[in-house]
């Protein structure tokens, strides 16, 4: 085997490398999992947000007087958080004061039961208001006048509508109208981004839109990027009948506006579902921040074991004494543990996605993955860029201990204070810090407009890369060892 490529194997498989991958992974999926398993509510998933359960159905209920019947006829849609349909338990339990009566069905994906409750009371009762007094008050006297009493009908029915699978329940209350239809919802609100308009229901989550309409019509549906129009579907709606519709939903679209007729409506879209989204911005908030400022140092050490500590001892002068040049060795030993920054970043990312999924089963687009990964890598690389470049222009390999570890300080907090107490300066922190990409990505992956120039940011980030290399190759080839 060749020497350089001999040495670049042993840089790779370092065993403080595999450490930094190991750790990553650890502490990724500990912070994730923690969020699902610590307690029943947190700020943002609350358990019954992700049952694997969900329904949207339309009602018609009716009353017969001749034999004091009550019926309630449910057309619906029984699906999990993929939108997928499932099979389970639809129950209407009717409550007219202190009696229940209890009917259920087993349905499977779209369904159309009719459940009959006979020999019920009226669902109305009558009563009797008393005498009330109205006040007329005018500039010179106040006059009383006598409202008389009145039979008044109360409505005194409810009907209580659960769905039940796999040991889950969604139910939603309802007052009993006679002669009525009405919408029921009974959905995971962190799985599913509901629209309304009138008395259509949509849902979208994983592509696929649910739609009920009471009349037949065309509901249009218009994407935008903020103010920007990024897509637009024309649907046909006929009346009481439920439809399942796979939509795209058009890249970085954040709101839509629903039409329906002369009726119109403006919603935000959750993108990633609601609760994917506050398990994204928890990322960002709370786990990115921890390894940013937690990894920078077993980056550093990663660097200073790997060149500044060898050439400090005369380990690279054993080495150079073999068929290999001072730019093999350097370039070896940078790409070797880049290589281990690229992993350990894409690990990271990866085991956060993967403990979300085995608790939620909520995915996200490729596009996140290495938008986050890459930035990671962006950030992390840019210490390793400088310790090597320290270790080249100083023998002794205290200085690399020393200066990195200074702009490390000088990045993860006299730069990020800037914004706070300097807001006209707040440029300097999000065109010059290390990686300051990732806010542009964070920015891009939310949908949320910036006022600053992406462009520039990504040619700072990749520059505190490339220049400290570059000019770490040159000062090691003109230096004794």
């Amino acid at each position: 085997m060749h020497p350089a490529i001999y040495d670049f194997k042993r840089s790779f498989l370092r065993i403080l490398a595999l450490l930094i991958i190991a750790l990553v992974t650890t502490i990724s999926t500990y912070l994730t999992a923690s969020v699902f398993i610590s307690n029943a509510n947190t700020a943002f998933v609350y358990k019954s947000d992700y049952y694997d359960i969900n329904m949207i159905g339309l009602t018609d209920t009716h009353y017969y007087p001749s034999n004091n019947s009550f019926v309630i006829q449910i057309e619906g849609y029984l699906f999990n958080n993929q939108g997928n349909p499932i099979s389970g338990v639809v129950k209407v339990v009717v409550v007219h004061n202190t009696t229940h009566i209890v009917k259920e069905a087993d349905v499977n994906g779209f369904f159309n039961t009719t459940f009959v409750f006979p020999n019920l009371p009226s669902p109305y009762i009558q009563v009797t208001s008393t005498n009330s007094s109205i006040y007329v008050t005018s500039t010179n006297s106040s006059i009383i006048y006598y409202q008389p009493a009145e039979v008044i009908r109360i409505l005194a029915l409810s009907y209580n509508i659960s769905v039940i699978s796999n040991g889950y329940t969604r139910s939603q209350f309802e007052l009993f109208l006679s002669n009525s239809t009405s919408s029921i919802m009974l959905t995971s609100n962190a799985y599913y981004s509901e629209s309304s308009l009138a008395s259509e229901i949509v849902f979208a989550q994983f592509g696929k839109t649910l739609i009920l309409r009471r009349v037949n019509g065309t509901l249009h549906i218009i994407y935008y990027n903020n103010k920007t129009v990024v897509g637009r579907y024309n649907i046909p709606v006929i009346a009481n009948r439920l439809e399942m519709i796979n939509l795209n939903l058009p890249l970085r679209a954040n709101n839509e506006t629903l039409i329906f007729g002369s009726m119109s409506t403006s919603v935000v879209d959750y993108p990633y579902t609601e609760l994917g989204s506050s398990l994204l911005n928890y990322c960002y908030y709370n786990v990115f921040p921890l390894i940013t400022f937690l990894f920078p140092p077993f980056v550093i050490y990663l660097a200073y074991s790997s060149f500044s500590r060898p050439r400090d001892s005369g380990a690279l002068e054993f080495i150079l004494s073999r068929p290999v040049t001072k730019d093999e060795l350097y370039i070896n030993r940078f790409t070797a543990n880049s290589l281990t920054i690229a992993l350990a970043s894409l690990i990271f990312v990866l085991a956060f996605i993967g403990t979300v999924y085995y608790y939620s089963q909520i995915t996200f687009p490729f596009f996140v993955v290495i938008l986050n990964s890459v930035g990671l890598f962006i950030l992390l690389s840019t210490y390793l860029s400088l310790a090597y470049l320290v270790g080249a222009l100083f023998k002794s390999s205290n200085w690399t201990i020393l200066i990195t570890t200074l702009a490390y300080l000088i990045n993860s907090f006299i730069l990020q204070l800037i914004p706070f107490v300097k807001p006209n300066l707040s440029f300097i922190t999000y065109y010059m810090g290390f990686g300051s990409v990732n806010y542009f990505i964070r920015h891009y992956i939310f949908t949320e407009a910036t006022k600053y120039d992406p462009m520039i940011s990504t040619f700072a980030s990749v520059g505190w890369i490339v220049i400290p290399f570059l000019l770490g190759v040159t000062a090691f080839r003109k230096r004794d060892i």
